[in-house]
């Protein structure tokens, strides 16, 4: 398989662990996605993560990341916030039929 197939299978898992509520599996796999097509996604879903884990110090560095790869585009970046309401991880467009 390509890099790139390999990142989205890589993507694919991660939100599969993510909608199972298995959030540490979750959080490996989004990790391993640094430096990809798929790590400003990545970066959002780890952000949900650490807001409902309440580990704010992640939750943080996430965010200042976030915004410092958004630069001028800082909006864009919480119109596509990926919330956790209850068990229901509600994923954007994009992310939630795992397109591109």
């Amino acid at each position: 398989l390509s890099q790139a197939d390999l990142d989205r299978a890589q993507h694919a898992l991660a939100l599969d662990f993510l909608k199972a509520g298995l959030l540490d599996r979750a959080e490996d796999s989004l990790s391993k996605l640094e430096g990809t097509a798929f790590a400003e996604q990545a970066h959002l879903a780890l952000l949900s993560i650490y807001e409902r884990s309440r580990d704010w110090a992640k939750a943080t560095d996430i965010a200042h990341s976030l915004l410092d790869a958004a630069g001028d585009d800082a909006g864009r970046v919480e119109q596509r916030a990926v919330p956790i309401e209850g068990d229901q991880v509600k994923l954007p467009g994009a992310v939630a039929g795992h397109g591109l």
